[in-house]
Formats: structure tokens, C-alpha cells, sequence
């Protein structure tokens, strides 16, 4: 069996309701366990940290574990009886097993009553470090030894494993993705899970028919992101209804505008119907035509529900760095021909707010949004 200790992210710092946020992590890594195999023999909560023991290898466990948010770092640790003794054999051993030829300790010391601080502990494992040939560097050592002493235990390590952090998905609400395929929006929900979230996907697309559109990589990059939540849900639109009662009423420069706002107005009432608490773009401040500082006030004229744009400040590299990190960057870049790719190859770029809402005057969003929505189809992606 193998022991990992998990060290939580910010929700340390949510005061009364702490325990509300440790219990949604725990149920989080149980579900991840569940999913991915990792053959969780027992988890618990214990002085803030929680324990979880594994029958997986450590090389599985670290791959999966790092995908639950709230999670700062995590370490393989031995579990030590609360004796000096027990404690210092524990260390010399840890030390062999390093074969390291300089090393540094720390160590955090919960229970105020153990008969040894820090440093008299430090001092009792230097001694054992000089009698082993290795020399003690808090400067410039090859490796620690961590030494966590709680009300009730002593765990040992040499390594913090790094996660994401964030907060627990499912502490923060259900969103709802615009999802484009594009490189922006998988990086855009993986954010929005990041803050505890729980995301599902809509999708407006070109393909014949709903099922067509499933088996693209749209639902490939929506499996992606489910190793950090778990199960979510995909809606697939087609365009065709838009694309037929539009025809001929709006200008070709103000066609992406105007169907931008037809999306995020859609969203909005599918969100609303649907109890989800907000929707999600991937937008960028000033990246394309339909994302300019004008275009945003006019393609967000009338939105009233919460809307998120977690990008808006990146910039390109950023979020290309984000997309390779979580794996969906190759997916994305794949070809695909989504809507926006079949508008106007000439979109104004500064579509004022009286203009724009002369043009609403003239096309009835509503109506559109009435005639797409019996065309929704709902998938469950796990």
C-alpha cells in the first residue's frame, strides 16, 4: 500500500467554512479514485491535511492525483510512531535510501506538546546525516527531509509533489461553456473548474445533424478537460436555423456581430432554464474582429445573467502555454469547420451600440433563439 499526504490549496483559509470545503475535496478525490482506478483503500481527514492510502503505483497515483483541484501538493510519506526514537531511524533510513551527498531538513511541529522543537530535531538528524558522510545545506542541499508532527501521528517525506491548486470543483456553482473547439474556450472551462465550478458545454455547429457533430473532436476535447471534474454534459446546436432565418437581413460586416450576440443570448436563456448560475467564453480582449472593445459592448448588449471571460487579459502565448499543459492544445488545432469560419471574411471591427441595437430592431433574436432551441441535443461525455 502506498500513503500520500494531501496538502490543500487556499481552502485552508476559509474559515468557518473549512470543513465544508475539506469534505467536498475528499468526496472529489474519491471520485477521481473511483474513475481512474487508483484502488483507494482509505481516506481521511486529520489536523487540516488529509490522508489517503493507495494499493496503485506511485507514478499512476501522481499523474491522477495532481488533476483534483484544491490540491496544492501532495507527498508519498511514512507514517511514524510519535517517539523520538521512532522518529530519528525513520530519518536515518530516508537518508540512505536518498544516497545524497548534502541534504536539509524541515520540519512543522503541530503538536506543541513533543518533547523536541525543530531545531533540537534538526540537530539530533545532523548528527545522523555527519555520521553517514552527508553534509547538512539549507542553502544549496540536494534534498529535504520533511517532518510534519500532528496530534496524533508523524509523517515523513522527501518530495512535494505540486498540483494546480484552486478550490474543489463543485464549490463555486454550475457554468456553462461556449465551447467553440478552438484553443481559447477548453482553456477558458479548465479556469472556470479551476475556481471550483462544475463546467458543461454548448456547441453551435456546421455538421448535418447532432450526432455527426459528436463524433468530432468537440466531444475529444471535452473528455480532455473531464479528467479534472468528472462526467459533464455537451449541447450541440446546428447552425442551419440561424443560418436560414438570417439570410439576406444583416450586412456582411456585421454578420459575425450579430451571431456572436445571437450566441451569448442564447446562453443565456438555455442557461436560465437550465439553473446553471453563469456562462463562459473564451474571449480576449482585442485577439479577433468579434472581440474588440466596441464589438464586446454590442455583441453583450442585454446579457444580464453572470458572464465570465476568464482570458480577457492574456495574452496569446499564455494561453497556449495553458492549452499544451492541459493536453488540449493538439486537439484544438486540429481542422474543423466551425461556424464563425463561414461568416464574413470582413467583420467590423467597431460596431457601435446604437448601430448594433438598430440592427436587433430589425431581427428577432428571440424568435431565433425559439426556433433553435427544439434542435438542442444533450450528451452525458464521461
Amino acid at each position: 500500500m502506498v500513503k500520500v499526504l494531501v496538502h490543500h490549496s487556499e481552502i485552508g483559509l476559509k474559515g468557518g467554512n473549512f470543513t465544508y470545503f475539506e469534505k467536498k475535496l475528499v468526496r472529489n478525490i474519491k471520485k477521481l479514485s473511483k474513475r481512474e482506478n487508483l484502488k483507494l483503500k482509505d481516506i481521511e481527514r486529520q489536523d487540516k491535511r488529509i490522508i489517503c492510502e493507495f494499493g496503485s503505483a506511485e507514478k499512476k497515483i501522481s499523474e491522477d492525483l495532481k488533476c483534483v483541484f484544491g490540491i496544492k501538493n501532495f507527498s508519498f510519506i511514512d507514517e511514524v510512531e510519535k517517539k523520538e526514537d521512532k522518529i530519528l531511524k525513520n530519518a536515518e533510513k530516508l537518508m540512505k535510501k536518498l544516497k545524497t551527498k548534502t541534504i536539509a531538513f524541515k520540519t512543522k511541529r503541530s503538536d506543541k506538546q513533543f518533547p523536541l522543537n525543530s531545531m533540537e530535531l534538526h540537530k539530533e538528524f545532523g548528527e545522523i546525516a555527519n555520521g553517514l558522510g552527508i553534509k547538512v545545506d539549507y542553502k544549496g542541499s540536494e534534498h529535504t527531509i520533511f517532518t510534519e508532527i500532528t496530534s496524533k501521528k508523524v509523517f515523513m517525506y522527501t518530495e512535494k509533489i505540486q498540483a494546480y491548486g484552486g478550490m474543489p470543483v463543485g464549490t463555486s456553482g454550475r457554468v456553462l461553456v461556449l465551447h467553440s473547439g478552438g484553443i481559447d474556450s477548453p482553456v477558458a472551462a479548465w479556469l472556470m473548474m479551476k475556481r471550483g465550478c462544475q463546467v458543461d458545454f454548448l456547441h453551435f455547429h456546421t455538421s448535418r445533424n447532432n450526432k455527426l457533430a459528436h463524433n468530432t473532436k468537440i466531444t475529444k476535447l471535452v473528455k480532455t478537460l473531464n479528467k479534472f471534474q468528472g462526467k459533464s454534459k455537451l449541447y450541440l446546436v446546428p447552425y442551419s436555423t440561424y443560418e436560414i432565418m438570417t439570410q439576406g437581413k444583416l450586412f456582411q460586416k456585421h454578420d459575425l456581430v450579430f451571431f456572436k450576440h445571437y450566441l451569448l443570448k442564447f446562453a443565456q436563456e438555455f442557461a436560465i432554464k437550465n439553473n446553471y448560475d453563469a456562462i463562459v467564453t473564451g474571449d480576449n480582449l482585442g485577439q479577433v474582429a468579434s472581440q474588440t472593445m466596441e464589438n464586446i459592448k454590442a455583441t453583450s448588449l442585454n446579457i444580464n445573467i453572470p458572464f465570465f471571460r476568464p482570458l480577457i487579459t492574456y495574452d496569446k502565448q499564455e494561453i497556449i502555454n495553458l492549452a499544451r499543459e492541459i493536453d488540449t492544445y493538439e486537439l484544438s488545432i486540429e481542422k474543423y469547420k466551425d461556424c464563425c469560419s463561414i461568416l464574413s471574411k470582413k467583420p467590423s471591427t467597431k460596431t457601435k451600440v446604437q448601430t448594433f441595437q438598430n440592427i436587433l430592431d430589425k431581427v428577432d433574436v428571440d424568435e431565433l433563439i425559439e426556433q433553435s432551441v427544439p434542435e438542442v441535443d444533450e450528451f452525458v461525455v464521461d
